[in-house]
């Protein structure tokens, strides 16, 4: 059976019309209408030649069904590097302001009712459930990582002494990866200014850092599917890394520290995948 998808129009203010569909997997706009604001000269013919990644939904248009190019708003921000960042940065403040609060009334209670379905059947603080679902996945557990696996519960549940505040970088690429990741978070948690606002709401005072993950198993997700994106690159300046990394610094065994960063990784794929 073809499904048809409802969608919305929004006016932008340049006085073209954005439209958009609220699909399962996020926010979806109308390809061609992205491209008439940020670059006109790449209409929608020309989506595929550029390497954007699109979906086809099926939709009514006067009367008729018709099968129409889609970009997942997340997937926007990867056009950096075809059309100029400044224009996809000020698009996407518009689609943060306009469009993201109609349909993303709740955003911090969606975030833990995600938590509760992805995670059903974990308990984290037990090692040995972890480690069960991990084999369950075709994770393979060397000895070596059952310290490491223990470690990572530790600071997930903050049993150690975090950082009270954001770590800070001045390495020009590593700030603009935590731009990346903080320009993909806003479309989550659409109220969030700045890195730092969202370290101290997620890290300094939250009980735990299981909010804090989630925001990196959706992020994930959504960069493994868009090739655009130097995905590793930009989970390693997500909140879980940063906050880790103060502490593996201080470890004697610098090993340790690169085992933790990879079981982090594993962490991501499982959780990602479900």
């Amino acid at each position: 059976m073809v499904e048809v998808w409802q969608f919305w129009e929004f006016e932008h203010f340049s006085n073209n019309i954005v439209r958009v569909i609220d699909a399962p997997s996020g926010l979806e706009l109308f390809a061609v209408d992205v491209f008439q604001i940020i670059a006109p000269a790449l209409n929608d013919g020309k989506v595929i030649l550029i390497d954007a990644k699109t979906n086809q939904r099926q939709v009514m248009i006067n009367q008729k069904i018709v099968v129409v190019n889609t970009l997942n708003a997340l997937g926007i921000h990867s056009l950096t590097g075809i059309v100029k960042a400044d224009v996809v940065r000020q698009f996407m403040q518009w689609v943060r302001s306009q469009i993201v609060p109609i349909f993303r009334k709740q955003t911090n209670l969606d975030i833990e009712t995600n938590i509760k379905h992805i995670t059903s059947g974990i308990i984290f603080p037990k090692r040995d459930s972890l480690i069960n679902y991990l084999y369950s996945k075709g994770q393979k557990i060397w000895e070596v990582e059952i310290e490491i696996i223990e470690l990572y519960l530790k600071l997930i549940y903050k049993k150690v002494p975090l950082a009270a505040s954001c770590p800070k970088t001045s390495n020009y690429q590593e700030l603009s990866f935590r731009q990346q990741y903080l320009e993909l978070v806003k479309l989550v948690l659409s109220e969030v200014t700045n890195y730092e606002e969202l370290y101290t709401r997620l890290v300094a005072l939250a009980p735990n850092l299981l909010i804090a993950q989630e925001l990196d198993f959706s992020i994930y997700k959504f960069l493994k599917l868009n090739s655009n994106y130097d995905f590793m690159k930009i989970i390693e300046q997500g909140l879980i890394l940063q906050t880790f990394k103060p502490i593996t610094d201080n470890l004697v065994d610098f090993s340790k520290q690169r085992y933790l960063e990879i079981f982090y990784f594993q962490i991501l794929e499982c959780f990602s995948g479900d």
